[in-house]
């Protein structure tokens, strides 16, 4: 389900770029909204347990500053991209527990104009959970909501890894332009504190308005 869908987005994010605006600000400012599509690789689940990812809207702000005209920029966006899971068991059917987190992420990339209509970045990302763990328990006969620390659930809160983006500007006047942003994140952290390992896999789709300067 997320290859099927990180190959829809960046199939859309090409065919847009075929009417993008062209690169030649040496300063760019974009707000986004955010959609995060996690899922994460662990082995905490017991064979007949399953961890599932929703897709979590959010938003945030980038901004690219120009290094070698028409070619490489260096992009810094702070994130607002909260997480949502869910842990099923085919051994208690009705038996359900989503787990929900927000979190603050800082990504850093070099971005490289490859095609006049698309650029092409990498980078590292750094991402930070913040308040607390909404959790909610349900079963055939009743549903329990509990919010948790982060202690309680043996999770770090902070995490480092690498992330790679595919985007497009879409022309819509002098200095505007629709932004359209495909990303893939690989976390390097184990977020969990245990003897267990979890690390961070998500999808993210940028899209916002860019004013270039």
């Amino acid at each position: 389900m997320i290859r099927r869908s990180m190959s829809f987005a960046l199939t859309l994010v090409v065919l847009l770029g075929m009417v993008a605006a062209p690169r030649a600000q040496a300063l760019d400012l974009a707000a986004v909204g955010v959609l995060t599509m996690p899922r994460h690789s662990t082995d905490a689940l017991t064979p007949t347990q399953s961890l599932s990812g929703k897709v979590t809207p959010g938003f945030g702000g980038l901004l690219s500053v120009g290094m070698i005209p028409l070619l490489m920029d260096i992009q810094v966006g702070v994130l607002y991209a909260p997480k949502k899971f869910t842990i099923t068991d085919s051994a208690a059917t009705g038996v359900e527990t989503s787990l929900s987190y927000k979190a603050l992420e800082i990504p850093v990339l070099a971005r490289f104009t490859f095609l006049p209509i698309v650029s092409f970045g990498a980078g590292a990302y750094y991402a930070k959970a913040i308040g607390s763990v909404d959790t909610e328990f349900k079963t055939p006969a009743s549903t329990t909501n509990l919010t948790v620390n982060y202690d309680q659930l043996k999770t770090n809160t902070s995490d480092l890894g690498l992330v790679v983006s595919v985007d497009a500007k879409i022309g819509l006047m002098p200095g505007f332009s629709l932004l359209v942003d495909v990303r893939q994140l690989w976390g390097l952290t184990n977020l969990d504190t245990g003897a267990t390992t979890t690390r961070n896999r998500s999808l993210e789709i940028l899209a916002g308005l860019n004013f270039g300067f």
